[in-house]
């Protein structure tokens, strides 16, 4: 603890500021400042809505509902903007563990590998990503543990409700759900 002098008005602001909440970003600042496109013609650029109009009304209307749901064609982004950008953004922004919906357990490695580890590999966040165990190497993870605190827990659309009973987290991310 740091100890300072009644009569040091500067250092005291310095420890109250330091001391401050951080101040989270909405869904749409985030993405603009740090999601990075991982593949395709647009690969290692910063995400930008002008490239699919679409997505500044969907990310802007992201903070005032409880629940979305985004449906649209094949190659129009849904994957990154309405997928693995909220999973990043609760799980690096806001700090939360997350919850992913795949209705299959072959889903789960395609969908690691494919989608959601490559976006996290191209941005800044890699450095949470764990060095050993789930998440790691290849396989098929149920639950990846990043090091800054966070938990993305994989659940498929099968199994029993005992299975499904034993994580918690405040955000569900569902993909495919007419799979499910």
């Amino acid at each position: 603890m740091t100890k300072i002098q009644t009569n040091d008005r500067g250092a005291l602001l310095d420890v109250l500021a330091e001391k401050r909440p951080k101040r989270l970003r909405s869904y749409f600042e985030w993405v603009q400042d740090e999601l990075i496109i991982p593949d395709g013609p647009y690969k290692g650029m910063r995400f930008k809505a002008e490239r699919q109009p679409y997505t500044r009304l969907l990310m802007n209307e992201a903070g005032k509902w409880r629940r979305h749901v985004f449906t649209g064609p094949t190659q129009s982004g849904k994957s990154l903007s309405a997928f693995v950008g909220p999973i990043m953004w609760h799980l690096f922004e806001r700090g939360e563990n997350v919850i992913c919906g795949v209705p299959s357990g072959d889903m789960v490695k395609n969908k690691w590998l494919n989608d959601i580890k490559p976006a996290i590999d191209a941005s800044r966040y890699r450095k949470f990503l764990p060095k050993k165990g789930a998440g790691s190497q290849g396989g098929t993870p149920t639950e990846i543990h990043f090091t800054n605190g966070a938990t993305l827990i994989f659940m498929t659309g099968g199994g029993g409700d005992k299975g499904r009973a034993g994580a918690t987290a405040p955000v569900v991310v569902i993909t495919e759900t007419d799979g499910m």
